[in-house]
């Protein structure tokens, strides 16, 4: 089972560079595959909000 909805998993996209977003099950994060922006779930919600995202 993954971190968020698989059906929402495939259309979300990095709010920086639109890259493709990969799940980080450890570290309970979205991972761009671009440009390394990661971004948390919590409780299967994921903020895209660039200002909150971390870099790898």
């Amino acid at each position: 089972m993954g971190l968020i909805d698989q059906r929402l998993a495939a259309i979300l996209v990095c709010t920086d560079c639109h890259g493709d977003l990969t799940e980080d099950l450890e570290a309970s994060t979205l991972v761009c595959t671009k440009c390394g922006l990661r971004y948390a779930v919590v409780d299967g919600i994921a903020n895209m909000i660039l200002a909150d995202a971390t870099r790898s």
